[in-house]
C-alpha cells in the first residue's frame, strides 16, 4: 500500500503539471508558483515542532508540492531549454532515497510524458542531449537506490541489540566511577 502512495504521489504530481503547462493554466503559472512556494512555507512551520527529519520524510504531501513547485519552476524558466533543467537530476536522485527505488522509473516515464513534446522544438538537437542525460541518469538512481534499501535492510539485520548479561545492565544503570 506504502509503494501505491508513492507512484500515486509522482503519477499525480507529473499529471497535474501536464495539465497546467498543456492547458490555459500556463498563463497564470507565476501565480501557482507563488501559491505554491507559500503552501510549502506554510506546511513547513506547521511542522517545525516535530522533528525537522519527521518533517520532510515520507511526507507526501511535502513531495507531492515539491515535484510540482519544481517542475513548474522550470517550466516558467523555459521549460526543456530552462537554465534550471539541471534540478531534475537532484529530483531524480533523490526519488528512490525517498520512495521505493522502482518510483524513479514511473517518474522517468511522467518526465518523458511532460517533455517529449518540447523536445522537437527550437534546438532539436541540445533538446535531445537533455533528453538523453535524464535517460542515462534513470537508471543509475535506481541502481543507487536498490543497494542503498539493500544496505538499510542489511543493517538493520545485523545491529539488532544483543541480550545483555545482568552485569552488562547493572554497570549500564550503574557505571563505574
Amino acid at each position: 500500500m506504502n509503494s501505491f502512495k508513492q507512484y500515486l504521489t509522482i503519477i499525480l504530481s507529473t499529471f497535474l503539471v501536464g495539465a497546467i503547462i498543456y492547458t490555459p493554466l500556463s498563463s497564470y503559472l507565476t501565480y501557482i508558483v507563488g501559491f505554491l512556494i507559500v503552501l510549502s512555507l506554510t506546511y513547513i512551520f506547521a511542522k517545525r515542532k516535530q522533528n525537522i527529519a519527521e518533517t520532510f520524510s515520507n511526507s507526501f504531501v511535502f513531495i507531492f508540492v515539491a515535484l510540482i513547485g519544481t517542475l513548474l519552476i522550470i517550466f516558467l524558466t523555459g521549460g526543456i531549454a530552462s537554465p534550471l533543467f539541471f534540478l531534475l537530476y537532484f529530483l531524480i536522485f533523490a526519488t528512490p532515497f525517498m520512495f521505493e527505488p522502482f518510483a524513479v522509473v514511473i517518474f522517468f516515464i511522467g518526465l518523458m510524458a511532460l517533455f517529449i513534446v518540447p523536445a522537437f522544438e527550437n534546438d532539436v538537437f541540445s533538446n535531445m542531449v537533455r533528453i538523453g542525460s535524464i535517460v542515462f541518469i534513470t537508471p543509475l538512481a535506481f541502481f543507487f537506490g536498490r543497494e542503498f534499501k539493500k544496505k538499510g535492510k542489511e543493517n538493520e539485520k545485523t545491529n539488532k541489540p544483543l541480550p545483555k548479561s545482568e552485569s552488562q545492565k547493572q554497570r549500564i544503570i550503574n557505571p563505574p566511577q
